[in-house]
């Protein structure tokens, strides 16, 4: 009995000190994923300040003015003309990104940080319909194969993103959710990506990480079909993507 009493003595002690290890060990990883985040603000902060630092200005205006007049200054192949600008898009804030539809150019999404997409038609000047996400949305891509023109992704502050269709019912347009991912871990920048032939997309965050989807019966509305395919880790922010 007494030897039954000591054995269940020392699996209790062994069970406390376990729990003090995981505690221990969760704290421990939650510090160190803090001050890696902190060393990256710090990082980001130096450089800004770097950019704005007096000395670095005037070594950039010298270059500027090392540059020829014909690289800098617009010729004929190059002259850009304004069709039209559209007002008051979004409710409040900062319109955050922009995608044109491959086959109707003229049909535009927007991305602000009132948290909407909205569709345009920038001919008539009409709003055509407009769709609430969970966060300022970053980042908009469209589609870019003719044949699935109507599908695009949008990518919110808040780490989420989604796959989407544009829908047209006569004059009555809307916008369908496909499917909807939370697959990244940080909030902030956000960068998209289709491949040419648009089955593959890409994602890029601030979490360091850059994850491939791929899409299937696209163009059968109710029966797409999205799924991550590969993931790869990187040492900082995904700042740019581009399929080859």
């Amino acid at each position: 009995m007494e030897l039954e009493a000591e054995n269940a003595r020392l699996k209790e002690t062994l069970r406390e000190l376990q729990e003090r290890y995981d505690q221990l060990d969760a704290s421990t990883s939650k510090k160190i994923h803090d001050l890696t985040d902190e060393i990256e603000l710090l990082a980001e902060a130096n450089r800004l300040l770097q950019e704005k630092s007096p000395h670095q200005a005037s070594q950039e205006t010298a270059s500027l003015l090392q540059v020829p007049d014909e690289l800098l200054l617009p010729g004929p192949e190059l002259a850009i003309r304004q069709l039209v600008a559209l007002d008051n898009v979004h409710s409040f804030g900062n319109l955050l990104s922009v995608s044109a539809h491959a086959t109707r150019p003229e049909i535009v999404a927007s991305g602000g940080a009132d948290k909407c997409v909205c569709v345009h038609d920038w001919q008539t000047g009409k709003k055509l319909c407009t769709l609430t996400t969970s966060g300022p949305v970053l980042a908009l891509a469209f589609n870019p194969n003719k044949e699935y023109a109507d599908y695009f992704v949008a990518a919110g502050m808040d780490a989420k993103h989604a796959l989407y269709r544009l829908e047209q019912d006569g004059d009555e347009w809307s916008v369908a959710t496909v499917r909807e991912f939370h697959d990244h871990s940080r909030h902030g920048a956000f960068k998209l990506a289709w491949s040419a032939d648009g089955r593959l997309f890409a994602t890029g965050s601030s979490d360091k990480s850059l994850n491939i989807y791929q899409c299937s019966q696209l163009g059968d509305g109710g029966r797409e079909e999205v799924e991550k395919i590969q993931s790869f880790y990187f040492n900082g922010t995904v700042e740019a993507l581009a399929f080859a």
